[in-house]
């Protein structure tokens, strides 16, 4: 029999279970990625008029600004800090197993053509020139999942 076993609960001594704190996040195991132009849906922007405000949320982008991300049907959205919508990604983007999304920023804006445009979406493309926002996303693991092989 231990010490403590043989201390008797009193109102100067309290038995409890001991608390399970979570994990400390170190830096380390932050994933940064720059997604690819296939994860993007590269014609988001193309296919509003001119007058469409998503041109304007874009073009008041900076590199670095915080973006936020959220699944909408069966596409991430990205949204600026207003919460305006600034991008689509594509159906080929994935969070990756044992990851959830720590942060979203802008690594940068690229111009896209009408004439870069697959031939048979180019019929939904109403203008001639573009912008597109390139998200970096960078991940944490997910203790909220178990991994399994």
């Amino acid at each position: 029999m231990t010490l403590i076993d043989r201390i008797s609960i009193t109102a100067s001594i309290v038995d409890r279970q001991p608390t399970i704190l979570p994990l400390a996040k170190n830096e380390y195991e932050y994933e940064y990625t720059t997604l690819e132009l296939g994860e993007i849906d590269l014609s988001f922007a193309g296919r509003y008029y001119e007058s469409n405000r998503v041109h304007h949320n874009i073009s008041a982008l900076n590199q670095n600004d915080i973006l936020f991300i959220q699944l909408k049907e069966d596409k991430y959205e990205l949204y600026d800090s207003e919460r305006n919508i600034v991008g689509r990604l594509s159906k080929k983007y994935f969070i990756p197993v044992g990851k959830k999304i720590k942060s979203v920023k802008v690594f940068a804006i690229i111009c896209r053509k009408k004439e870069d445009s697959i031939p048979e979406y180019i019929d939904n493309i109403r203008k001639d020139r573009w912008e597109v926002v390139v998200p970096e996303i960078i991940y944490e693991p997910d203790d909220t999942k178990i991994m399994t092989e």
